[in-house]
């Protein structure tokens, strides 16, 4: 049976950033792969309707949790139930040259007498490709996304505010040419994000100010192109340049202060580690360059690191490493920016055939520039999912985090706990 990828949920997102360009990393053969994760079961895989020329796969997720610290307080912890209601729906249609894909999914938390901390996300999302020459396909698509932007974020405003929510529209288009040996991918894609104002809270809760954010809204022109050449089956070296032309709706971001328009240029090298390899995934490093449009602001530059590891430590465990270092936005801070350097560790481990089990752990090291403030942010957690037949399932999360500020008075440090119990049916 083909693999059966479900849709992605809408959900919070630590900044206003692009997602990463889709790389060709092979991590599977015969469509069966190793990750514990990703792994498929034929047993619990949904079997979808047939609606015309279209697979349609429809799920519906009911859960309940407990937040501990619902507007990241450091001084008056207010914890909170939780409901949340998330519906999904994937349709996909394949046809001799191509695909074409249609998604849509929603989150809704709700804090049953405590409104002002509800959360609503969605995403739409629609895109093709088509075989346009023999190992050449074309990629094209849109999606539009409302986000929740999470609250150890270092791009939000100082202070304790209500749910920052903002839309998020990408059109892309993607060149792939793939013979074996080498393979190439050229991707433009064009996003706008636009953020909604929010509330301030005073130390009880109550609402104090309205903050417009209308300073973060900006629009972003990225082209990146990437090679990678096939040294042994399991072995690849690739090489990926990456520009994009940054413009910010208003003009200046504050009176007197100009806004961050500029351009950021990224160079990475690195290995592949493919099919049938007990590591598999991405590690490279090189270079960073965010420049401003304006000679008031210094440059921001220097290394820049991605990796994207699993190793299958056995067919039933797969341990995966996650890390970075980027330059983000910091539009409200008094700051051009900061460099961010990220870790995260994962273990997943298949119990029985039908419960996974998981623990993960991050580390994020924000560093501002023309500002002494520092963000360290720890979060540990663990979770389980059990699936009793295709249709239906049980989830179990919790996390714990705590958000370190230095150099910044008006930005709290605060710690939270949510967990949560989730039903998952599918058709």
């Amino acid at each position: 049976m083909p693999m059966i990828t479900m849709p992605a949920t809408a959900q919070e997102s630590a900044l206003p950033r692009l997602d990463p360009v889709g790389t060709s990393i092979v991590d599977q053969e015969d469509g069966i792969t190793l990750d514990v994760r990703q792994r498929v079961r034929d047993e619990f895989t949904p079997m979808g309707l047939r609606l015309g020329s279209f697979q349609v796969y429809p799920t519906v997720a009911v859960g309940a949790g407990y937040d501990s610290n619902l507007f990241a307080n450091p001084t008056n912890r207010k914890g909170a139930a939780l409901v949340q209601f998330e519906p999904s729906i994937s349709a996909r249609s394949d046809f001799s040259n191509g695909e074409i894909r249609l998604d849509a999914s929603s989150r809704l938390t709700r804090f049953p007498g405590n409104g002002d901390g509800d959360e609503t996300s969605y995403r739409l999302s629609a895109s093709g490709r088509y075989t346009v020459a023999q190992s050449t396909d074309l990629e094209a698509g849109a999606q539009r996304e409302q986000l929740v932007e999470r609250r150890d974020s270092s791009g939000r405003p100082d202070g304790v505010v209500t749910p920052i929510r903002f839309f998020q529209t990408q059109a892309y288009m993607r060149l792939r040419r793939d013979n074996g040996t080498l393979r190439a991918l050229a991707n433009v894609d064009y996003t706008v994000f636009d953020f909604r104002s929010t509330q301030a809270l005073s130390s009880t809760g109550e609402i104090i100010d309205v903050i417009n954010q209308n300073a973060r809204d900006q629009n972003s022109l990225r082209a990146s192109l990437r090679g990678e050449y096939m040294i042994t089956m399991g072995l690849s070296v690739f090489a990926e340049g990456t520009g994009t032309k940054i413009s910010y709706r208003l003009a200046q971001s504050s009176p007197g202060i100009p806004n961050l328009d500029g351009t950021n240029l990224t160079v990475i090298a690195g290995l592949m580690f493919g099919t049938n390899q007990l590591i598999q995934g991405s590690v490279g490093a090189g270079y960073i360059r965010r420049s401003f449009k304006t000679n008031r602001f210094t440059t921001i530059s220097g290394i820049a690191a991605n990796a994207d590891l699993r190793y299958f430590l056995t067919p039933l465990v797969t341990l995966s490493f996650i890390a970075s270092r980027s330059v983000e936005e910091a539009v409200l801070q008094g700051s051009t920016g900061f460099i961010a350097n990220g870790l995260e560790l994962r273990a997943d481990y298949e119990l029985l055939r039908p419960l996974i089990l998981n623990v993960h752990g991050a580390y994020r090291y924000n560093d501002f520039r023309d500002s002494p403030r520092a963000d360290k942010i720890f979060e540990a957690g663990g979770g389980a999912r059990y699936s009793a037949n295709r249709r239906l399932s049980f989830d179990l999360d919790m996390t714990y985090l705590r958000r370190t500020v230095k150099n910044d008075i008006f930005s709290p440090t605060y710690n939270d706990v949510r967990a949560t119990i989730s039903t998952r049916f599918s058709l």
